[in-house]
């Protein structure tokens, strides 16, 4: 039996990254029409800003009392309303 190698052209490689990209980018857009159109800093914020600004904040998961709580790092500069923006999707959900 033989081995047969398909190439592919250079054109047609694509990474995962890639193809999960627009995937994310709705993603986004959906948290920002959910949660976080009582802020317009971040209702406003390019997708890049608005990770930053969301997304990579310091966070801490706790369980107790049948509850889950997300605990936010309250020296972020829009904590309180990340913490909002957070409850509103996750009551839209609910």
């Amino acid at each position: 039996m033989r081995r047969v190698r398909v190439l592919y052209p250079l054109a047609e490689e694509t990474n995962d990254a890639e193809l999960a990209r627009p995937g994310m980018a709705a993603v986004v857009c959906w948290a920002k029409l959910l949660g976080f159109t009582g802020t317009p800093v971040l209702a406003h914020a390019e997708i890049a800003t608005f990770r930053n600004l969301v997304l990579h904040v310091a966070a801490r998961i706790t369980r107790g009392a049948r509850q889950v709580r997300v605990r936010i790092d309250e020296s972020r500069r829009h904590a309180k309303a990340i913490a909002a923006g957070w409850l509103m999707i996750r009551a839209a959900f609910t």
